[in-house]
């Protein structure tokens, strides 16, 4: 094999040496992948990833930083155009161009981006799609693969990186508990139980049960965001979430009967 002679004596082989070109070359291929986006606020850098670590300072809103890692949905790292780096909460971070999302929960693509806009269709947890528009941190504008466009809840919506996997009946829903949308009710549609069934605190078997629901029992269906479990108000009062295959809609016309 051949050999190169070093200043002071020492030999390295022709593969060493070209891995060691291989490394200095890494850099520029992790700045290749890097997204330009822009402060929505004015927000802290931090020298890692939490409201707990030092801030470097205080970015002004509209600063234009080039995010350089997105793994971590709520802290992005990010490099200024002076090549100062550290971390800045996700939430206040837009995108001066289109990135890719996926959704990491069953939710509503709107009309406008807030509940009281029309819920045009539920997207399905695990949905790829371009995210268009970023200026408003609670609601994220996107395009689905079809060309229908709208506006999703960005708390339900991972920016980069691969998508989550989705949940099965038997495994515990981790995304946290969705605020009741009085836009999803249908105007409080009725179900029935169709066996005995935990009253939960969440979307989710991980979520405190709150009492068994007896088979038979009618409930108030309030919000159908998630398909898997409805938010539902029992004739006491009680408010909770349901595992939807126990559950079987009324409908008026048909007298109160199970459809």
């Amino acid at each position: 094999m051949k050999k190169f002679i070093l200043k002071g004596g020492k030999r390295i082989s022709a593969i060493a040496l070209v891995l060691v070109m291989l490394f200095a070359m890494l850099p520029l291929t992790a700045y290749a992948e890097e997204t330009e986006g822009f402060t929505t606020a004015g927000v802290h850098l931090r020298a890692d990833a939490g409201t707990d670590k030092k801030s470097l300072g205080v970015l002004p809103k509209g600063t234009s930083v080039s995010v350089t890692d997105m793994s971590n949905a709520e802290w992005y790292a990010v490099r200024l155009s002076d090549g100062k780096s550290g971390y800045v909460y996700s939430e206040f971070i837009g995108f001066s161009e289109e990135v890719t999302g996926t959704t990491t929960e069953y939710v509503n693509l709107r009309v406008g981006p807030d509940t009281t806009y029309k819920s045009l269709l539920v997207i399905p947890k695990g949905t790829k799609l371009a995210v268009t528009n970023t200026g408003n941190p609670s609601w994220y504008g996107v395009r689905l693969d079809s060309g229908k466009t709208g506006y999703v809840f960005s708390k339900y919506l991972q920016l980069g990186g691969n998508a989550p996997e989705t949940d099965t009946e038997s495994k515990p829903s981790e995304a946290p508990a969705p605020t009741p949308d009085s836009s999803d009710t249908n105007g409080g549609s009725s179900a029935v139980t169709t066996a005995a069934v935990n009253l939960r605190s969440g979307p989710g078997t991980s979520y405190r049960s709150q009492g068994v629901v007896s088979n038979g029992t009618t409930v108030t269906v309030t919000e159908k965001t998630n398909a898997e479990w409805y938010a539902v108000a029992l004739s006491n009062g009680k408010t909770g979430y349901i595992f939807s295959k126990y559950l079987r809609e009324l409908t008026a016309s048909s007298g109160g009967e199970a459809t």
